[in-house]
């Protein structure tokens, strides 16, 4: 008999072990998860401490040269030199911290691009201190550092400030571990109480039972009838999600109906009043052209105009609203010859104006050829609508190979941006310029933003106003 509650007891002494087991590997967890975090906080100041030591070394730098410039003493050039070695360092010392975030390496890149412009310029002032003497260099380091300063700052600001970020979201995951972790020793301490107590009666019952054979059948008889009930009540519930799951594809088959439906009110029906009152309006201009006074002509002339910026705003807004109900459909494209056709047909309908196009080799990559030629018409267009005022249009698109992705970008040399303003950028009807300066209806980059995401890509940009813009995306190289 005592083997038999052994035998029955069995299965409780087990389940206390291995609760006890997970109680110790969860305590075991969760220690290397302090330490893990941790460790990512020590990596944070890390990033934090030498992003401070790159601006302070700049500012020392400065300095350098200023006390140069001021004394024409050469121990201040040692300052400077010792600067650029600190930069240099720590700008290595970044990339290999932040390798796992290509966020904050291409941060990084900017940053060392302005970076070596500065220095670039300090060396020029340097230069012409030594050669022109103390006034020739004041405007190189006044105009230049101003700018070079700024966009140093800027691009420090925002590598702190994402590993801030990061800091916060690694914290908050650490707080839930802790919670949850002592959610659960309560859980299995309840547990373990919970089978010492079954665990006593099982075995005081055990030894006072004196059931006969008949009893036992009866209720093992009584089990199964409960068990086919159950199976019973399994059933009807299947039956009830089937239906309830078929009610609810019905219900979402016709909104994708109405939704189609109003896409399509909207691309024809809509448009049909905005070409009416476009071609009235033409018609009242063109028959009655001498009943009206200037000020009428200008009101009909103001009229065609926004209905046709309407038309163009219709256009381009179901456009983007299509991107995300369209699938990929991948291949391999022959971006140079892409590009170089585009180009040419861009150079054919702005005839009147001097463009020049500098195209690099371009990598081929694998994706959906209409969705990236419209990335491409996108940039370009923007590159010479933003250049009309120049007198010669220059745009370089080129690219170049980062980690297992090959980044893509377009250059020119127009108004630019305020980059105090980047974050408006790709947002839809966001627009950095007035209407009245330069075409379009401020969804472009909102557009081109959707379709490098479906490529499981990024987008960027970067600018110094009214000295051009350049504009980056990266696509992944494997398919």
């Amino acid at each position: 008999m005592a083997t038999k509650i052994l035998q029955k007891l069995l299965l409780p002494i087990s389940i206390v072990i291995i609760a006890t087991g997970s109680v110790g590997y969860s305590v075991y967890k969760s220690n290397a998860e302090m330490n893990d975090s941790e460790k990512w906080v020590h990596h944070t100041e890390h990033v934090l401490n030498l992003s401070k030591n790159i601006l302070s070394a700049t500012i020392d730098m400065e300095s350098g040269v200023r006390g140069f410039e001021l004394t024409k003493d050469s121990d201040f050039l040692a300052q400077t030199i010792l600067s650029k070695k600190v930069i240099n360092e720590d700008i290595e010392d970044l990339k290999v911290l932040t390798q796992d975030r290509i966020s904050q390496q291409i941060l990084l890149d900017s940053l060392e691009f302005y970076l070596e412009k500065r220095i670039a310029s300090l060396d020029l002032a340097t230069e012409r201190i030594k050669t022109d003497g103390l006034t020739a260099s004041i405007t190189n380091l006044i105009i230049d550092g101003k700018k070079y300063s700024i966009a140093i700052r800027y691009f420090i600001d925002k590598i702190q400030a994402n590993e801030y970020e990061l800091l916060k979201e690694r914290e908050l995951v650490n707080e839930k571990s802790v919670v949850t972790f002592y959610r659960f020793l309560g859980a299995m301490f309840l547990l373990m109480l919970f089978l010492c107590v079954l665990f006593i009666i099982s075995y005081y019952r055990n030894l006072l039972q004196t059931r006969d054979k008949i009893l036992q059948a009866d209720e093992l008889i009584i089990l199964n009838n409960d068990l086919k009930i159950s199976e019973s009540k399994y059933l009807k519930l299947n039956d009830d999600l089937e239906h309830l799951v078929i009610e609810r594809t019905a219900k979402l088959e016709l909104a994708n109906k109405d939704l189609e439906s109003f896409s399509y009110s909207v691309s024809h029906d809509l448009r049909s009043p905005i070409r009416a009152i476009n071609g009235y309006t033409k018609i009242l201009e063109e028959d009655y052209h001498d009943k009206f006074d200037e000020d009428g002509l200008s009101v009909l002339a103001s009229i065609i105009t926004n209905s046709k910026k309407m038309g163009q705003l219709i256009d381009d807004l179901l456009a983007f609203s299509k991107l995300g109900r369209k699938s990929i459909s991948g291949s391999e494209i022959n971006m140079q010859q892409m590009v170089t056709t585009l180009c040419q047909e861009i150079s054919k309908e702005n005839l009147a104006r001097k463009i020049e196009f500098s195209i690099h080799q371009l990598t081929p990559i694998y994706g959906d050829p209409s969705l990236l030629h419209q990335v491409w018409i996108n940039l370009i267009n923007n590159s010479v609508n933003f250049s009309k005022y120049k007198p010669t249009t220059i745009i370089e698109i080129g690219c170049y190979q980062k980690d297992d992705q090959t980044v893509y970008f377009v250059k020119d040399h127009g108004s630019g941006f305020d980059m105090k303003y980047y974050d408006k950028l790709f947002g839809v009807f966001q627009r950095l310029h007035g209407q009245e300066e330069f075409e379009g209806t401020g969804i472009g980059l909102a557009i081109i933003q959707k379709i490098v995401t479906k490529h499981n890509g990024l987008v960027w940009g970067e600018s110094i106003l009214n000295e051009g813009a350049s504009f980056y995306f990266s696509l992944p190289n494997e398919k």
